[in-house]
């Protein structure tokens, strides 16, 4: 094989012209592969998806803060990951304080007055 450059012999298995440095038929230039831009983002996203379960109001923060970033950056995975975040944050946190305010009212009352609610309702029937 010959050089394309100088014409000097070279190897069949050159990559480049020990002569010159001209690159050969058999260079292969390495592709850079690049992160996409809004990986990262979409990865915040998907962790406060994640809290929205574990800790809502941790979730709540972390969707609100996300989602104007990712709107900004037209990164509209993140953004609808984001969303979905605020609206099950929201739905958990509901959830929660209806629960905790069922229980507390529960505990507050004492035995005799949830006997005689329960008595209340089972005699209006008949």
């Amino acid at each position: 094989m010959f050089c394309k450059k100088c014409g000097k012999e070279i190897g069949d298995s050159a990559v480049i012209c020990p002569n010159c440095g001209c690159a050969t038929d058999n260079y292969v230039e390495r592709k850079v592969v690049k992160k996409e831009k809004g990986s990262s983002l979409v990865g915040w996203s998907i962790a406060s998806l994640v809290l929205s379960f574990i800790a809502p109001l941790f979730g709540l923060v972390m969707g609100m803060g996300f989602k104007p970033i990712a709107i900004k950056e037209n990164n509209w995975k993140a953004a609808k990951l984001c969303i979905a975040a605020i609206c099950l944050s929201v739905l958990s946190l509901g959830v929660l304080f209806y629960v905790m305010y069922f229980v507390l009212n529960i505990i507050e009352t004492d035995v005799d007055s949830i006997l005689g609610w329960v008595y209340n309702i089972y005699w209006r029937r008949y």
